[in-house]
């Protein structure tokens, strides 16, 4: 039996109300589903915040402690520069202490031979 156009109409309604159903509930999915998205990416974004919170401590943790070894190192070689300038220092002047004590004695003796000589020559004219 062909189909009259009471049973087309019929039949259009009730495919546009499957539509219409369908429609409803395939945004109540997307909507769910959005709110599924939304909260997981809140949730990753606070764990992510949290993630790079604890490496920015952990880096400053870090950064601390090499500035405190370097800082170490640096007051380490100072001293040790210092302690041996000083050795050179102190050995500097004890032979220059020595060598000033030597012109001292080289001077004397150049003093008492120019007046030898100075006797000498007043003999000879004499």
């Amino acid at each position: 039996m062909p189909a009259t156009k009471a049973d087309l109409t019929s039949l259009e309604t009730r495919v546009l109300s499957e539509v219409g159903s369908l429609e409803t509930r395939v945004l109540t999915e997307v909507g769910s589903l959005e709110t599924r998205v939304l909260s997981r990416m809140d949730d990753l974004e606070a764990r992510l915040f949290s993630e790079v919170g604890g490496l920015e401590s952990r880096m400053q943790s870090q950064m601390v402690s090499l500035e405190l070894r370097v800082l170490e190192g640096l007051e380490k070689t100072e001293t040790t520069l210092l302690k041996e300038f000083r050795k050179w220092a102190i050995s500097f002047e004890s032979k220059f202490r020595a060598s000033d004590a030597l012109v001292v004695g080289f001077s004397e003796r150049v003093t008492s031979l120019e007046e030898r000589v100075a006797e000498l020559e007043d003999r000879g004219r004499a």
